[in-house]
């Protein structure tokens, strides 16, 4: 019996196929770090003024060390087309909004409290 194999569905799974499941995990890890920061801040990290300022945001909102963060960045770079986290972060919100207002949430994907 043959197994066929599936193409990753999701941003996690991608992350696994390329990296194996340590890095894969760190590397999904990393993008969801970095959607977070950039929603608690109200806006993309970096905020137009480049990698090395939106790896600066990051680092800072996290406490984390920059050398530790361009790491990160690498193994995403590794993995996807893009310089950073963002345009997936911003196409991620931006799918879950439209996905919600579909649904007749017009405050979109947000929990109130």
């Amino acid at each position: 019996m043959s197994v066929v194999a599936r193409h990753p569905r999701t941003i996690q799974e991608h992350c696994i196929s390329r990296l194996g499941l340590w890095k894969g995990t760190r590397c999904a890890a990393f993008i969801v770090s970095w959607a977070i920061a950039s929603e608690v801040q109200g806006r993309p990290l970096g905020d137009g003024d480049g990698v090395t300022a939106g790896i600066r945001d990051y680092a800072e909102y996290w406490e984390d060390n920059e050398r530790t963060a361009y790491r990160r960045l690498a193994e995403f770079r590794t993995v996807f087309a893009y310089d950073t986290p963002q345009p997936i972060v911003d196409q991620v919100f931006a799918a879950k909004l439209e996905a919600a207002y579909a649904q007749g949430h017009p405050l979109g994907a947000l929990a109130l409290a």
